[in-house]
């Protein structure tokens, strides 16, 4: 793609981060992907589920998420060691979430 630079007639590219276009970049909101998701949301079936998995874990590096991995032989929290939902609450900050996640009224109404 670098060498289009300095092409002087480049082909216009039409895509973005959130629409699809045949042939072009990878996106994680691929038709496949989408449809397999709704599959496995309306059967409930685990092997949809399943399905639907190994096409989002088996897809090339798309999101920041897909650059972790699970770490083997770490020994999971016993669930009683783990807080009270009330205590975490108590320390929720609302006004740390961002405003282009929620409205202003949305904001508002956490605060009350």
């Amino acid at each position: 793609m670098a060498h289009e630079a300095w092409l002087t007639r480049k082909s216009v590219q039409q895509g973005g981060l959130l629409k699809f276009i045949h042939g072009g970049e990878y996106h994680a909101y691929n038709p496949d992907v989408v449809t397999f998701l709704r599959r496995a949301v309306q059967t409930g079936e685990y092997s949809d589920y399943k399905q639907y998995a190994d096409q989002v874990n088996g897809r090339p590096v798309t999101t920041f998420r897909d650059l972790l991995k699970i770490r083997e032989g770490i020994k999971p929290i016993a669930v009683d060691e783990v807080e009270p939902v009330e205590a975490i609450l108590s320390r929720f900050d609302s006004a740390g979430m961002s405003l282009g996640a929620l409205s202003p009224e949305a904001h508002e109404a956490l605060a009350t």
